[in-house]
């Protein structure tokens, strides 16, 4: 179901900006993966190393749309951020064309 798209691309985008402190920029829209279930099959968007994508063929996955910028198998996300002096920043994920804003 497409609701699980969308927790592990939060779950992704909680990760990269907690442990790896990506800008909400680059975790908005930085590449994704979703698997559904015990498949096989996994959705990795272009932009993760060809070490990785090789490592996970040889893991035994089947990989789908690795080539493509976007895919339309994984979750969208939208953010806001709360700056020091108290302004925000707002963002949406070019995936969807999404937008955001805050005040």
């Amino acid at each position: 179901p497409i609701y699980w798209a969308l927790v592990s691309a939060a779950l992704e985008g909680v990760v990269n900006y907690v442990t790896f402190g990506m800008t909400l920029g680059n975790v908005i829209n930085s590449p994704r993966s979703y698997r559904d279930g015990t498949s096989k099959s996994l959705t990795l968007e272009s932009g993760y190393s060809e070490a990785t994508t090789r490592a996970l063929e040889e893991m035994g996955f089947e990989l789908a749309d690795y080539d493509l910028g976007f895919s339309s198998h994984v979750g969208s996300l939208a953010g806001v951020q709360i700056n020091e002096d108290g302004s925000f920043w707002a963002l949406g994920d070019f995936r969807r064309m999404y937008g955001a804003s805050a005040y």
